[in-house]
């Protein structure tokens, strides 16, 4: 976990926020998803694009809604917030960096959700157990 230290108004106000992808929660994540992708396809943009000034706010943009949810500050949380908007551009932009590892393929240990409810289906993951096995279940497909 990203530990964040952020004094103001004469208090020190914590913070924490996954640093891998086994750190977010199911929840977190599942609110998660939509925003990667977007900053993905913004990002895609940003590199093809000859005018960058607007993808790049945009990607920015996105980036700081990112880390917003990975804080997930409950909504009485006023001062915690404002102490976190009193951030300078330089020391968003380190916050900003620790959270790049969400824009990057995925690398998880576990599975990210023990379940997923489609319509009146209900997805279970497979088990731990059953993780080395998907190498042998494709070599004997073949």
């Amino acid at each position: 976990m990203n530990s964040l230290r952020i004094p103001f108004r004469g208090k020190v106000y914590h913070f924490q926020f996954a640093s891998t992808w086994d750190e977010l929660k199911p929840k977190t994540l599942h609110k998660l998803l939509p925003l990667i992708a977007e900053t993905q396809a913004a990002f895609h943009i940003y590199q093809e694009d000859n005018y960058k000034e607007a993808a790049d706010l945009r990607l920015q943009e996105l980036r700081i809604k990112i880390v917003w949810l990975l804080l997930d500050l409950p909504w009485y949380a006023f001062f915690k917030k404002r102490a976190f908007l009193s951030l300078f551009a330089d020391e968003l932009s380190d916050i900003l960096d620790a959270c790049d590892f969400l824009l990057e393929q995925p690398q998880r240990n576990a599975p990210p959700f023990a379940e997923i409810k489609a319509g009146n289906l209900r997805l279970f993951t497979l088990g731990d157990a059953l993780r080395n096995l998907s190498e042998l279940t494709f070599n004997l497909r073949k």
